[in-house]
């Protein structure tokens, strides 16, 4: 969650400051896009590659 939030607020500012846009609506927009993106294909994809390589990656590390 922090990633998420942490990128609304900076990248929201940003686009307020540089481009205009208004800040609230930019906060939302991106925090949306950002939990969506994460939690319909990041975690799913994490799963997955722990599932193949799990034990391989705890043995490496």
């Amino acid at each position: 969650m922090w990633p998420t939030i942490v990128n609304a607020i900076i990248i929201g500012i940003m686009l307020n400051k540089f481009l205009g846009f208004p800040l609230i609506l930019s906060m939302l927009q991106v925090g949306f896009g950002q939990f969506v993106v994460i939690t319909i294909i990041g975690v799913p994809l994490f799963n997955m590659i722990e599932r193949k390589y799990g034990k391989r990656l705890k043995d490496l590390l």
